[in-house]
């Protein structure tokens, strides 16, 4: 084994054996403080040597590292590979676990399950890595399933809780289809095409087994939508509000990123499936909608907070699943250190909400005020992107860059205009909305950038053509329903935003399994 495999193997062991190291020590509660500080110090080892991996493959000319995890076999069917992808995801991974093992060092101080969390939380993070760096279809499935069992694990850490049962076992029963179609679809490739290098996967082989190539492309998108919470199986990510606040950080920036991963990777056995896209297509577009509504309604923060995972994931699919793969990579990126940023502080977060809930409503505006504001917030942002397009002009036309852009025009100009709506005067609008134009300028050249730097390494797949303008329009629909909830005041459309409302309210309300069970139980014996 080289040096370079050496470091890769060594990402993952570190973690691997702070679970070890948690399992057996952690049954002193003497140690339980010590227990904590081996896991955040492993995971910081592995972000270490992350980037190193980071430093090696970004380096011109430099081929992909590798790491036989079974050396002597004659078949690799385990091994690591290391490409600018694998040291992206990977310094996501080490990072996020790393920050919130440190967090829970003071949120679980005192609790008895401190060190449960901490070995699961370093299983989880041994896993992720072995997943995000994955050179082959075996290593991809097992890590895949041991990511969830960890995460599992994890929703158990307040078991003595009903709803952290009830939040286990929806997870199991939605992890377990998803993790049976991903392993049905390693088979089927595995003994048709004869193969399990990631590497060696490519349309000229798999097109010798047409009928292999559709149902293993379908079995990989259940297996993404399971792990992403997405239609027809997103009830599991609503039940886990039991858990622990890191818990929830680590599932909402870590975890459901994975179906995204999972698009990437195995890109060659989605994207000549047509089936297989529109599926994807159909259940992310749909989730979009369906958690985008409910996440305006919901009032408690977690439950805002979840709704908002799906929505997102469900962006991220879509772009997995149109070819755009630089998107589908920077968005997985950025959510979850967005999100592992908003539950460490959900705490803060309350009370900004409670100000924001004491803040006198907005004044009542003109048509011709509302009509102004409207131009305002589509030109400011739409005039900034012209802007970036011609002082960035290096690859603005790949659709990757022209999706997120568009996508973020109808995202930046949404928010100026609830700004503007509630904005007391001419220089506060004004102010804010300089504040948007550098923002969506800033976003616009990072966003280049990152497609520029990653598009030599993503699968070399055509996006589908007319995918950034789905995007925008799935966008704008998002843009009107939240206008349309959010409006005040009485309307022609009053009562049907009220009836939205409450059927949006009601939906996003989960009733755990033990409530069911007993008004079942109740309703038995009346009925005897």
């Amino acid at each position: 084994m080289t040096g370079q495999g050496a470091v890769l193997m060594a990402i993952v062991a570190a973690p691997l054996l702070a679970a070890v190291f948690a399992v057996t020590a952690g049954r002193r509660n003497s140690l339980t403080r010590t227990v904590n500080l081996v896991g955040a110090c492993a995971a910081g080892i592995s972000l270490l040597l992350s980037v190193v991996v980071t430093v090696i493959v970004f380096q011109p000319g430099t081929d992909a590292m590798s790491a036989d995890l079974w050396p002597g076999s004659g078949v690799p069917a385990l091994s690591l590979m290391g490409d600018r992808i694998t040291a992206v995801l990977l310094l996501l991974v080490c990072s996020v676990s790393t920050i919130v093992q440190l967090f829970a060092g003071r949120y679980l101080t005192g609790d008895s399950r401190a060190s449960w969390f901490t070995a699961s939380t370093a299983l989880l993070t041994a896993a992720s890595a072995g997943l995000m760096s994955a050179g082959t279809l075996i290593t991809f499935a097992i890590c895949w399933s041991v990511a969830g069992l960890a995460m599992w694990l994890l929703l158990g850490t307040n078991r003595s809780l009903p709803d952290a049962r009830d939040g286990q076992t929806k997870t199991a029963r939605a992890f377990l289809v998803g993790d049976g179609a991903l392993w049905l679809a390693v088979i089927l490739v595995s003994v048709s095409v004869g193969t399990v290098q990631l590497n060696e996967l490519n349309l000229g082989l798999l097109a010798e087994h047409p009928v292999t190539l559709t149902a293993a492309g379908i079995l990989a998108v259940v297996a993404a939508l399971s792990r992403s919470a997405q239609l027809p199986l997103p009830g599991w990510l609503p039940a886990t509000l039991a858990a622990p606040t890191p818990v929830s950080a680590l599932l909402h920036a870590g975890v459901v990123n994975a179906g995204g991963v999972l698009l990437i990777r195995l890109a060659p056995l989605v994207r000549p499936s047509d089936v297989a896209i529109a599926l994807a297509v159909v259940a992310a577009t749909a989730t979009i909608g369906y958690a985008g509504v409910l996440m305006l309604v919901k009032p408690d923060i977690k439950g805002s907070l979840t709704r908002s995972t799906m929505a997102q994931m469900g962006f991220m699919i879509l772009t997995g699943a149109l070819g755009l793969y630089a998107a589908t990579l920077f968005h997985l990126v950025a959510h979850g250190l967005y999100k592992a940023s908003l539950f460490l502080s959900s705490g803060a977060e309350t009370a900004h909400v409670q100000r924001g809930r004491a803040a006198p409503p907005a004044p009542k505006r003109s048509r011709g005020w509302l009509a102004g504001t409207l131009v305002l917030a589509l030109a400011a942002p739409t005039l900034t992107l012209l802007a970036a397009e011609y002082l960035l002009a290096n690859n603005t036309h790949t659709a990757s860059a022209l999706a997120l852009l568009l996508f973020a025009l109808a995202s930046s100009a949404t928010l100026l205009y609830s700004w503007l709506r509630r904005a007391p005067g001419i220089a506060s609008a004004a102010s804010f909305t300089v504040l948007i134009c550098v923002a969506v300028f800033a976003y616009a050249a990072v966003v280049l950038g990152f497609t520029n730097v990653l598009d030599t390494a993503l699968p070399p797949f055509a996006a589908i053509t007319a995918a950034p303008w789905i995007l925008v329009a799935i966008a704008l629909i998002l843009t009107g329903l939240s206008v349309f909830i959010r409006a005040g005041g009485s309307s022609r459309f009053g009562g049907l935003r009220h009836a939205v409302y409450a059927y949006a309210l009601a939906a996003s309300h989960v009733t755990p399994a033990h409530v069911h069970s007993s008004t079942r139980k109740t309703t038995a014996g009346a009925t005897r």
